[in-house]
């Protein structure tokens, strides 16, 4: 089990030494160390390099103390992402033997247990429990209970069992919590952030294991002031309130509320507070009952579509994504028809997603049905009022398809934003009936509140269609494969590979008319994918005598499995935006030759591009891909190192967190 050890520094440069002392002793050895820096006026970056392991730590000094939560964030999706199965969040005021880690994994695998805490000490005292166990207090507003707390270190709380709270001082939580659960609340500076994701926890059935045969010593508040100092004072009574507002609703809510605040005159009375404290919790009260919860939104995805190609995949990774980011309600509205869209997205388990099927769906020349379509229209309205949702996310291949749900929205006034891989107009796609389904598509896109693309100029494009409405940028992602190995184009034999549905805009049919006329005869291709032009094409590779050359491999789901039979993906489409198939082999290290296209350009470098449906400039290009194996060997490195720093699903999560909190606070 690899471990993401998780520590926030903040002015810790006087408690680290004996953090990483204890760290370094450590008897369990697969684990790796990410400190991530809360804008310190003292960096601890050069004590770490003391240690001279630079290969057993990441250091990442943000640009901002955003508090514990934020940071803790940020840390936990880097280690998950590097391929961590567990995450320990450990304070860095904090000593511990070298058997901790080896003790808490193998707690982890004895009891089946997914969050793991071992006993907590006081610091320098050593023998005075702060932590032996712990719960949640129903008559006391949820507080949290820890076990033992002051009393001597005397063998009583050295039992392993289980329980319902856990400090994040120190606990091992295996990654699938958060995908089940979400992260930590972010409303939260500092103080019962911890509080709240493991009542979530509870909430869930998921209890703590306590390693009571463990021990950590904390210096407790020492990063802090003390419990006494004006910033715990404030920002524990501010995270406590707002704690109150989440999970309270009504009579009760009111409360709990009115009896906190009468508590702080009881407390003056009998002199456990004094004038100051409570003038310090007054103006924490006042400020927290005004912070929005984030959380326990519902949020309505839509599709029409009845094909399931990159955008439709890349929706599905945003509803898993939101739900490991947030605690918001998904409802997934699909075509009743699109059975692999609706199978795909029945591999998501999660308590807070469910899918609803219409038989509404878009056709050809959707932007002018839309409007003379009103059955389909209310039909969504009704769907609508049923559901209620905070936000609906219009998945569109383009501005005409969901178009009727954009309808329906602007009728009822609910906020709608569109996820748009493009900013094209239908005469720009070459397609029949030009300018009236022009003149309708300039009034579609005006209807959303705003939009999600996935390539700069498509935003600069959207602005200029859409009078300046908000538009964010969220790139596509790709996984990372296990291996990617370079390779090589032979003239003795080129596998070419062709991935997306077949459709006249992916237009398949080019390759079909090269392989007619080329001279390169030693070239076979492979059609991956379904669709309305399978007939029409698998007819023109009979017609031309092309069966041993073409194969038609039908929708292959498991990528390593397409990259692995070719040599060369080739992408002939007539528009795209940034296609997902062009990501994907570039982080396999497959080389690419496609249509010179506005996504595709700012992503391949011009030896990789042809202009559309000119034979002989494709002809030209693969020729030089062929012959000059240096620069293709570059070309091919530097889309890797591109998809690497762009488009991993690290910094998907961070952007789509970002996009997500500023939509749903307007």
């Amino acid at each position: 089990m690899k471990i993401g050890i998780i520590t926030i520094t903040y002015n810790s440069h006087e408690v680290m030494a004996g953090f990483l002392n204890s760290l370094f002793s450590q008897t369990y050895t697969d684990w790796h160390l990410y400190v991530y820096d809360n804008s310190s006026e003292h960096s601890v970056e050069a004590l770490l390099s003391e240690y001279g392991r630079p290969d057993a730590y990441d250091y990442v000094a943000l640009a901002h103390n955003y508090g514990f939560a934020v940071a803790n964030n940020l840390a936990i999706r880097h280690a998950i992402s590097d391929g961590c199965d567990a995450v320990l969040l450990i304070n860095n005021d904090t000593i511990f033997q070298p058997s901790l880690i080896q003790g808490l994994v193998e707690s982890s695998y004895e009891q089946n247990a997914k969050i793991i805490a071992p006993k907590m000490l006081h610091y320098p005292e050593e023998n005075l429990i702060w932590y032996g166990g712990g719960y949640f207090d129903p008559k006391q507003a949820l507080k949290n209970i820890h076990i033992g707390m002051g009393s001597v270190d005397d063998g009583r709380f050295d039992t392993p069992s289980w329980h319902d709270f856990a400090p994040m001082c120190c606990a091992l939580i295996i990654k699938d919590v958060f995908e089940q659960i979400g992260y930590l609340d972010e409303n939260y500076f500092i103080y019962y952030e911890d509080v709240d994701w493991m009542y979530r926890a509870k909430q869930q059935g998921i209890k703590v294991w306590y390693a009571g045969n463990l021990n950590l010593y904390h210096k407790v508040s020492s990063l802090t002031g003390g419990s006494k100092s004006r910033f715990t004072v404030y920002h524990s009574t501010k995270s406590k309130i707002y704690f109150i507002h989440k999970f309270y609703k009504g009579m009760s809510r009111y409360y709990w509320l009115v009896r906190y605040f009468f508590s702080l005159f009881a407390g003056l009375v009998i002199k456990r507070y004094d004038y100051r404290e409570v003038k310090v919790k007054l103006q924490a009260f006042v400020v927290s009952k005004d912070t929005k919860v984030k959380y326990n939104k519902k949020i309505l995805l839509y599709s029409d579509s009845l094909v399931f190609g990159g955008h439709e995949q890349m929706m599905l990774h945003i509803i898993s994504s939101l739900l490991k980011i947030f605690d918001h309600s998904l409802v997934l509205v699909c075509n009743k028809q699109n059975k692999k869209l609706i199978a795909a997205a029945s591999l998501i388990s999660n308590s807070r997603l469910s899918i609803s099927l219409t038989s509404v769906k878009s056709k050809y020349g959707q932007s002018v049905r839309a409007f003379f379509q009103p059955i389909d229209v209310f039909s969504l309205v009704m769907r609508l009022r049923a559901i209620n949702p905070d936000l609906v996310l219009v998945a569109q291949g383009d501005i005409e398809l969901g178009s009727k749900m954009l309808l329906a929205c602007r009728l009822i006034k609910k906020q709608v934003y569109s996820y748009i891989p493009g900013a094209f107009l239908p005469s720009e796609l070459k397609l029949p009936l030009v300018s009236i389904r022009d003149f309708f598509s300039r009034i579609i896109y005006k209807i959303p509140d705003g939009f999600i693309t996935i390539n700069n100029k498509f935003l600069a494009q959207l602005k200029l269609l859409t009078d300046n409405k908000p538009v964010y940028v969220l790139e596509n992602f790709v996984q990372e494969p296990m291996s990617s190995e370079i390779r090589s184009l032979d003239l003795k034999l080129v596998t070419i590979g062709v991935v997306g549905a077949l459709t006249k805009r992916k237009n398949q049919r080019f390759i079909i008319d090269w392989l007619t006329k080329t001279k390169f005869k030693n070239v076979r291709v492979i059609f991956f994918g379904e669709g309305e032009d399978f007939g029409v094409l698998s007819a023109l590779v009979q017609k031309n005598h092309l069966s041993g050359r073409v194969k038609f491999a039908g929708l292959v789901q498991e990528k390593d499995v397409v990259y692995r039979q070719i040599d060369l993906l080739v992408i002939p489409s007539i528009v795209e935006g940034v296609p997902l198939v062009m990501l994907e082999a570039a982080i396999r290290r497959v080389p690419i030759l496609a249509t010179d296209l506005v996504g595709v350009s700012d992503f391949l470098s011009k030896e990789m591009l042809f202009a559309v449906n000119d034979i002989s400039d494709f002809e030209n290009k693969l020729e030089c891909l062929i012959q000059d194996h240096k620069q293709l060997s570059r070309m091919i490195e530097n889309n890797y190192q591109k998809v690497m720093s762009n488009n991993l699903q690290s910094s998907f999560m961070v952007k789509l967190e970002h996009i997500f909190n500023e939509i749903l606070s307007k």
